[in-house]
């Protein structure tokens, strides 16, 4: 399934945001419940949600100002890269900058 995120929604989400977790948290939220999927009764992901790379680049540099603001001790855009969504250059023919492919997934 593919939706679609709205760039303001992703501005409040880092804006809002108090911790890497809360942003990651969030943007995961955000897609499951635009494809009408509560996140909270999400378990387990087959596999990692998938964007392509112009629209991963634009959550990478929030991701990126962010970490610098909220955790300068950190390095700024780690855990975006390590736990955030799919990406490739691939996609960039395929997806427009904010569609995300949402992986099959179990319930709890």
């Amino acid at each position: 399934m593919i939706i679609y995120l709205e760039k303001a929604d992703v501005d409040r989400i880092f804006a809002e945001a108090t911790h890497q977790d809360a942003y990651i948290d969030g943007l995961y939220k955000l897609a499951f419940e635009s494809a009408g999927i509560d996140w909270d009764a999400v378990g387990m992901l087959d596999a990692w949600p998938r964007i392509c790379r112009s629209g991963d680049h634009a959550i990478f540099k929030r991701a990126i100002a962010f970490d610098r603001r909220a955790h300068p001790h950190l390095q700024p855009g780690l855990a975006w890269t390590n736990r955030g969504f799919s990406s490739n250059a691939q996609l960039e023919s395929t997806m427009d900058a904010w569609q995300v492919e949402l992986p099959s997934y179990q319930t709890v």
